[in-house]
């Protein structure tokens, strides 16, 4: 069986400003949703699409990032699942699990110190390996 991968390339404005904490290792780790508008029968609809990211990236993300901000992200779509204590069933969702992050306007003095690849994306140096989703 060949092998499979689902990947995004998502361009869209940031719902709220990050939220970042550090795991007990010390793993930062950045989350954030995006929204991303679309038409259906002649109206606009947006839809929001749920990102993490950790290390570095989640670093840059919270020092620069705000509400409002636009921004293309890259990454793996990944499925997180947990049962739910109110209730007991099986509960999931799917998110962007962010490799590389460009910031598509420069506010202000909010441009980036980290070394940016020749596409103008921020890569995670950190392993990826660790998901604190306890």
């Amino acid at each position: 069986m060949a092998s499979t991968y689902a990947e995004a390339n998502i361009t869209g404005y940031l719902g709220k400003d990050p939220e970042l904490r550090v795991t007990q290792s010390g793993m930062a780790v950045a989350n954030f949703s995006l929204a991303v508008n679309r038409k259906v029968n002649d109206q606009e609809v947006t839809d929001w699409i749920e990102c993490t990211a950790f290390g570095k990236t989640a670093e840059v993300i919270e020092k620069y990032l705000r509400k409002a901000r636009p921004v293309n992200v890259r990454g793996n779509i990944q499925q997180q699942t947990w049962k739910d204590q109110n209730t007991g069933s099986q509960r999931s969702k799917l998110f962007v699990l962010v490799n590389k992050i460009n910031f598509i306007d420069s506010v202000g003095d909010s441009t980036p110190t980290q070394k940016a690849d020749s596409d103008g994306f921020v890569n995670s140096p950190d392993s990826l390996d660790e998901l604190p989703f306890v």
